[in-house]
């Protein structure tokens, strides 16, 4: 019982089919080529396979995208939308907390031409305080927080690439999540409200 070091040989002891990576972006980007030259099925938990287009990788993540033909195969692993890929998927790259909030509803939308393409949508999500991370900050201790509400990477989100590129017809200057960080006491996420203007009809 308890945590193991990662080890192939302990994959191939357990006969296991497909693992499940909950790894920094940088080590699933390292560990997923290599699992499924092995044979088995990734679900990766990390930001290393979401978005399709590797030079925005550098931008909004802060490295190098080694593996493009890995970047080409993986599913976007939003079941709503893409249950048949992902039952077949080698590679399975799991939506972000706040993306998967905010497209759900707004696929529908855009799919239905719905927004109006000369409106801004914002989506003004929050986040409770365990969304930093474990990591201790001032700006996450309790005092700091509590009954407080913080704005943080604003229009520079890294789920941002992520929300445009799943809404057909958004682009990032008329797509603007606002993300903000406060104490909630049951430690959840949410995305909302939403602002944006319906097309006609």
């Amino acid at each position: 019982s308890g945590a193991e070091a990662f080890s192939f040989e302990r994959l191939r002891y357990f006969s296991a089919d497909a693992v499940v990576l909950a790894t920094e972006h940088e080590l699933s980007l390292q560990l997923v080529p290599r699992l499924l030259d092995a044979g088995y099925s990734v679900v990766d938990m990390s930001g290393a396979f979401r978005l399709k287009d590797p030079q925005l990788y550098q931008a909004w993540y802060g490295f190098e995208h080694t593996a493009p033909a890995v970047l080409g195969e993986a599913v976007y692993g939003l079941p709503e939308f893409r249950a048949e890929a992902i039952a077949s998927a080698r590679i399975v790259a799991n939506p972000g907390c706040y993306a998967t909030a905010a497209v759900l509803p707004l696929i529908p939308l855009y799919k239905a031409d719905a927004i109006d393409p000369g409106c801004t949508v914002v989506v003004d999500g929050k986040s409770g305080v365990s969304g930093a991370g474990r990591q201790p900050k001032p700006e996450t201790h309790f005092c700091e927080v509590n009954e407080n509400i913080s704005a943080y990477s604003v229009l520079q989100h890294r789920h941002t690439p992520e929300m445009v590129a799943q809404l057909p017809g958004a682009t990032f200057d008329r797509f603007g999540p606002n993300i903000t960080r406060y104490l909630k006491y049951d430690n959840t996420s949410d995305a909302g409200p939403y602002f944006g203007t319906l097309g006609p009809g």
